[in-house]
């Protein structure tokens, strides 16, 4: 490759280096939810090195009862960030692995954006559009470091790709279609196995852009292939996403309140940086300001540079039409966030299912860069450096300079090492680790009330060996008791009797866990209240061994998964398979 077509790359991933190196220094953040996402990394991991490939049940959460929250909670983040445990001293607490998957997250985020937007635009506009991308403030300043929303920023890495590959499907030669839509079918698929509530804000967006973007005449085959990409990347995830639909009455969801959350609109009068509700609002703001100034830029352009800026036969591919959408989306996103749209919330009622209202700032953040690259364009040429443009330029760099050092407050309070504090960590981070306690949302629906009061009641009740619970607790008769294996998701005991006995075993009772005496399947239900693993056994010497199998949900969603992966990989082998026949033939005709 060219050295100078790798300078663009290079510079992105510096820019995303820097905007996260209090995160390499540092280790991420303990506000916002990042002890639940180290608590499930260090459980993830740990489970998944010892050859756990899918650790769904996380043995250790809940002061050692057990969690079902990969049931719920989407894998992927989870799968990358485990890749740095052998790699790099997580100290206590793995802030360290994951303010490194933070950072990795940023700069290819910025490395998405560029690769799409190099197909509509020169590398610089679309180096450019890829900064605008990492240095959004909802993004960097309130997702990264106030909120350490670790999910919802690793899905700012598959919206830009889902769209790059959408793009593809309608440039592509006939040879390379296989690939475009094999990574449009990865990339959906990878949106959705990281964070459900952005997948389901920006699902309209790809048939839209396909729709939009395209030639009349190509409209409806470009609708088809990014529909049939997408249902093929929802097959791909069906391991994960049948299951989390199908079983959500098993957990306590109905804790998150989501009636609760999208009444709460954003009302644009918070300007306090210190709160989160109002850094959202700075965002909201700025960023729509910067995407207004982009889009007139953009749409002050002439019909030669339209033609310059398209991909193949510009007739074919107006990139004023992008332009439109991508206002459009912008103006969408900010109205959703307004109470404007509250009859929209009312009546689309799985959008209450994303809880806030504000996450529309990420697709918010893909429109302003959509619209960053073409202005970045306009003001590469000489003739349109009017006034209008040039104080256009001045807002949008004076706001973009403000994010800089908007976030860098945000770091500063976020990281005290940075601050020149003394390296402690936060006691109530350090005292809720310890503990292991899971989001009350992911513990199981017939547990003890999710409620911090009655949880510590709950566990003050359950029997003790030393600091930790006991791992078997008797509740009626005698008997001796032995654990043989604790794994997750398999126990081993042998009990000895002379009368029977009554027991109690520290696990969350889940669906799909079950019973075997001496081989055969017996009787397993809910302690009351606690919600454990309750078992009666006869008099006699047993071999016990209590098992999470999987239910028709996950077994239904291994099926799907599997025969996606079957289709996709024999449809592209077909594919290459008939051009290389066709090349072959045409060829041979020539000859």
């Amino acid at each position: 490759m060219n050295k100078r077509k790798l300078l663009a790359p290079l510079l992105v991933c510096a820019s995303g280096l820097l905007l996260t190196a209090p995160l390499l220094l540092y280790g991420a953040p303990t506000g916002g939810d990042a002890i639940f996402h180290t608590m499930w990394h260090a459980n993830f991991s740990s489970q998944l090195l010892a050859g756990d490939l899918y650790p769904r049940w996380l043995l250790d959460m809940n002061g050692g009862l057990g969690s079902p929250v990969f049931f719920f909670y989407a894998p992927l983040p989870y799968y990358i960030t485990a890749l740095f445990t052998p790699l790099l001293p997580g100290g206590a607490y793995g802030l360290a692995h994951v303010g490194a998957s933070l950072s990795l997250a940023l700069v290819a985020s910025g490395l998405t954006t560029y690769l799409w937007l190099k197909e509509t635009t020169d590398e610089i506009s679309a180096l450019a559009a890829a900064v605008v991308y990492m240095l959004a403030p909802y993004h960097l300043g309130v997702d990264l470091y106030t909120r350490v929303a670790f999910a919802e920023v690793w899905a700012f890495v598959w919206m830009p790709l889902t769209l790059y590959f959408v793009r593809r499907l309608m440039t592509t030669t006939a040879g390379a279609f296989p690939y475009a839509l094999t990574g449009l079918a990865l990339g959906y698929a990878a949106l959705i196995t990281t964070h459900l509530p952005t997948t389901l804000i920006f699902s309209l967006i790809p048939p839209c852009y396909a729709l939009r973007a395209s030639a009349p005449r190509q409209r409806m085959r470009a609708l088809l292939l990014t529909a049939g990409g997408m249902s093929l990347g929802i097959g791909l995830a069906c391991v994960y996403l049948l299951p989390a639909l199908a079983t959500q009455e098993s957990v306590s969801l109905g804790d998150l309140l989501p009636e609760f959350y999208h009444r709460r609109w954003l009302q644009l009068t918070n300007l306090n940086r210190r709160e989160l509700d109002g850094r959202i609002t700075l965002a909201v703001l700025t960023t729509a300001i910067v995407t207004a100034c982009a889009a007139i830029l953009a749409c002050r352009r002439s019909g030669n540079d339209d033609a310059a800026a398209a991909v193949g036969d510009a007739s074919d591919h107006p990139c004023k039409r992008e332009r439109t959408f991508w206002i459009v989306v912008a103006l969408g996103c900010l109205l959703l966030m307004t109470p404007v749209s509250g009859f929209v919330w009312r009546l689309v009622k799985p959008l209450q299912s994303i809880q806030f209202p504000w996450r529309f700032n990420a697709v918010l953040c893909v429109a302003a860069a959509a619209l960053a690259a073409p202005a970045a364009r306009t003001l590469q040429r000489r003739a349109s450096r009017g006034a209008l443009n040039l104080a256009l330029l001045v807002v949008a760099v004076a706001l973009v300079v403000y994010w800089v050092f908007f976030t860098h407050s945000i770091a500063r309070r976020a990281q005290p090492q940075w601050r020149g504090d003394a390296p402690t960590l936060d006691a109530d981070f350090v005292k809720r680790y310890a503990r292991m306690r899971d989001a009350p949302e992911y513990r199981p629906a017939t547990a003890a009330s999710t409620q911090a009061g009655a949880f510590d009641e709950l566990m003050s009740r359950i029997c003790r060996a030393g600091e930790q619970p006991a791992k078997v607790c008797t509740v009626a008769g005698e008997g001796e008791i032995a654990v043989e294996r604790w794994t997750p998701g398999e126990i081993e005991l042998r009990v000895a009797t002379v009368s029977g006995v009554a027991f109690d075993v520290t696990q969350f009772h889940y669906p799909g866990w079950a019973a075997y005496l001496d081989g055969r399947r017996h009787p397993l239900e809910p302690s009351r209240p606690d919600g454990l693993l309750h078992l009666d056994v006869p008099a006699g010497e047993h071999r016990i061994i209590l098992r999470l199998r999987h239910t028709a949900a996950v077994d239904a969603g291994i099926i799907v998964s599997a025969a996606s992966v079957i289709l996709l990989l024999s449809w592209v082998a077909a594919r290459i398979l008939y051009g290389r026949g066709r090349r072959k033939r045409a060829a041979a005709a020539v000859g």
